[in-house]
This record gives C-alpha cells, sequence and structure tokens, in this order.
C-alpha cells in the first residue's frame, strides 16, 4: 500500500464572478482517499467539480459549490441495496479511478487561482 498525491493549480479566466478554468492531474490508479482545496482569493461564489477525464460515463469524484472555503474532503460512493437499488444512507464505498482527473472551476475571479490536491492509495 502506497499513498500518493497530485497537486494541481488552476488559473481562472474571466469576468471577476464568472471566470472559469481547468486542470488536469497526473495519472491515477488506485482509490481516492482525501482531496484538499486552496482557494487562495477566490470568492465564496466558487464551484469546484471533479471528474473522470477519459472515461465515459465517467465517475464524479466531487463537487463543491459556492465556497471560497479552504477544506479537506473524504469523498466516497453510496452503497446500494442489491435488489432495488436503493442508496444506503449510511454506507459509503472508496472511489476507484484509473484515469486522470478533470478540475473545473467556475464563477471564481479572474487572475486567481484555485489549488487541488488528490490523495489516494494505490493498493500496491
Amino acid at each position: 500500500m502506497a499513498i500518493r498525491r497530485s497537486t494541481v493549480t488552476i488559473t481562472t479566466v474571466g469576468a471577476n464572478g464568472s471566470a472559469t478554468g481547468t486542470g488536469i492531474t497526473k495519472a491515477i490508479d488506485g482509490e481516492i482517499t482525501a482531496i484538499y482545496i486552496d482557494y487562495t482569493s477566490q470568492p465564496v461564489t466558487t464551484d469546484v467539480t471533479i471528474v473522470e477525464k477519459d472515461q465515459s460515463p465517467a465517475v464524479a469524484v466531487l463537487s463543491v459549490s459556492n465556497t471560497g472555503t479552504d477544506a479537506w474532503y473524504y469523498p466516497m460512493h453510496p452503497a446500494h441495496k442489491s435488489t432495488d437499488g436503493t442508496a444506503f444512507t449510511d454506507i459509503g464505498l472508496p472511489i476507484k479511478v484509473a484515469d486522470q482527473l478533470l478540475i473545473t472551476v467556475s464563477q471564481g475571479d479572474s487572475a486567481q487561482t484555485v489549488a487541488v490536491t488528490v490523495i489516494w492509495d494505490d493498493r500496491q
């Protein structure tokens, strides 16, 4: 078991309040354990979305809306009952990825950055 990390810094472009930007992590092969988002000077309207880059359908890893507060996140997928597909409300499963992650920032201020650090267990 080896813990790995990839940090991507995204600089937004456009008008304040609606500036956008994208970034791509290095290749990830394992289970996502944590994600840290550092908004630097972005406003509280900023959205960050993280999905698989090259898979179809892409697995959604994390979506954080309308915040500018730096924070750690520990995303998990909900577990489902095998008979009817209903999601359990208190059980999560690790998000497994074998791809790069596409990070999209929107509703930010122009020429500001968002740094996203993804930590994963490569299960080796």
